[in-house]
């Protein structure tokens, strides 16, 4: 039973593997960590990670879109007429999606936030999509080397 106390508390002490990270900009706007004990080290040079990474990405944009809709369908006098506004948030940035494994960037993937309105942008939440995201990325490092894909048009990755 003692055995099986310290081997909780190790594991509890042992620092995560693998870091999901989403900015803006710089900020840091979600980052979960997690363990994977059947990772692959074979999955960094594949295109089951890549796919992954642009799978996630586009969950995060279709989450972004709708909330801009909702943003211009509840506030549609700042886009129309004599009341509408110009956004004056100019600025060029980027959300990035990276994935880290043993604190190195493994992959990373960027796309515009200039697409999206001021507020929706500096008010992303998808704490209601990351438990999906996780258990993706979870699955994908775990894949065994029959099931990963490492070329792409005949050149070895």
């Amino acid at each position: 039973m003692q055995e099986q106390d310290n081997n909780l508390a190790t594991a509890a002490v042992m620092p995560a593997n693998f870091e999901f990270i989403f900015y803006l900009g710089n900020n840091i706007i979600i980052q979960r960590d997690f363990n994977a004990p059947r990772y692959n080290p074979n999955v960094k040079k594949s295109m089951n990670l890549y796919e992954t990474i642009s799978e996630i990405s586009d969950m995060i944009i279709r989450e972004l879109k709708i909330k801009n809709l909702e943003f211009m369908l509840d506030n549609d006098y700042l886009f129309i007429g004599e009341n509408a506004i110009e956004m004056d948030d100019k600025r060029e940035q980027n959300f990035r999606v990276q994935l880290k494994i043993f604190g190195d960037v493994a992959i990373e993937r960027i796309f515009p936030a200039s697409h999206y309105h001021p507020v929706v942008r500096t008010s992303v939440d998808i704490r209601n999509i990351s438990k999906d995201i996780v258990t993706m990325l979870y699955k994908t490092i775990s894949l065994s080397d029959f099931h990963l894909d490492t070329s792409y048009t005949n050149y070895k990755l």
